[in-house]
């Protein structure tokens, strides 16, 4: 991934600032209020998104990070594609909150929209119950049978 992060500008904003939303105040309550706001805007290629006919399209987009841990809480993303006769706008945000089962922060929603001349789509996505992938191994090992 960092190939990429090559390929972007990044601009720290110095103020801090609340990633909150009256969407989802169940959601949002769960999350730390103080976050720093990390913009980015893709300015080489290859991108991270291609066009139907492999154009590039440049995204941009911010991350909210807790300045003490280093912690994502939230994520936005923002693409376009100047190439087709309807332009089509995306714009991705997710939202990330400490499990209830895991100690560690985890999608809590996600909610996306795309837009064109013709449609606007609104899709939410709310994400819950996640589980640590546990696995246990016992080995027995016994004299060779001669």
């Amino acid at each position: 991934m960092w190939e990429n992060a090559e390929r972007a500008r990044f601009f720290v904003r110095n103020d801090i600032i609340a990633p909150r939303s009256r969407e989802a105040p169940e959601v949002f309550d769960r999350i730390p209020l103080l976050s720093r706001a990390v913009r980015f805007r893709e300015e080489g290629a290859p991108t991270l998104v291609f066009g139907e006919n492999n154009q590039f399209l440049y995204s941009n987009g911010t991350l909210w990070i807790e300045p003490e841990t280093g912690r994502v809480l939230r994520t936005e993303f923002n693409v376009e594609s100047p190439y087709i006769r309807s332009r089509v706008k995306a714009r991705i945000v997710v939202t990330y909150a400490e499990g209830k089962n895991m100690k560690m922060l985890v999608p809590s929603l996600m909610d996306e929209h795309y837009e064109s001349e013709f449609n606007t789509v609104d899709c939410k996505a709310y994400y819950s119950n996640f589980r640590p992938f546990e696995v246990e191994v016992k080995f027995e090992i016994h004299p060779p049978v001669q």
